[in-house]
């Protein structure tokens, strides 16, 4: 689910008829018709689509592969810069699909778990807008651990700070 989404989740108060209502057409049809489990609304806040989808656009014009199959980054200032303009579209999104009336520290707190989840998740692929910032300084294995304790500490944090069922 999209930054954006979330943030309009999380303006329209959350009851589980209303995020079983921006589910697309396919989606309702796969759901039972018990209440979305807990993972969905962890995956929603977790999963920024839309900026994965620059993502991945920004990464196809950044690199190229080799013979052997190794992605080779052919513009590392650019993919770099891109992290940082990645994170601030993710922000802007969940900004905008939340709206400006009746913010609570809770909303800020949501404000950060697309922008971590951005940056486990870049930390979790192979060659991300992440790795021209971290390259070389942090081995892969620390990043993918590191990446591994935010994930799980974001779907914590989730739990906690969405709004109560009414």
């Amino acid at each position: 689910m999209s930054a954006f989404a979330y943030g309009r989740m999380m303006r329209n108060s959350i009851d589980e008829r209303t995020r079983f209502n921006l589910l697309s057409a396919q989606e309702k049809q796969q759901q039972p018709e018990k209440p979305q489990d807990k993972l969905t609304s962890a995956a929603a806040a977790l999963i920024p689509a839309d900026v994965l989808m620059l993502h991945a656009l920004l990464v196809s014009l950044t690199t190229t592969t080799d013979d052997k199959g190794t992605t080779v980054i052919t513009n590392a200032m650019f993919l770099g810069a891109s992290f940082w303009a990645l994170l601030g579209v993710t922000a802007l999104l969940y900004l905008i699909g939340r709206g400006h009336s009746s913010w609570t520290g809770a909303d800020i707190v949501r404000l950060g778990i697309p922008l971590g989840a951005f940056v486990a998740w870049t930390a979790l692929v192979g060659t991300s807008a992440l790795t021209p910032l971290v390259g070389g300084r942090v081995p892969q294995t620390g990043l993918v651990f590191a990446a591994g304790i935010v994930a799980v500490v974001l779907a914590a944090i989730n739990e906690k700070v969405k709004p109560k069922k009414t």
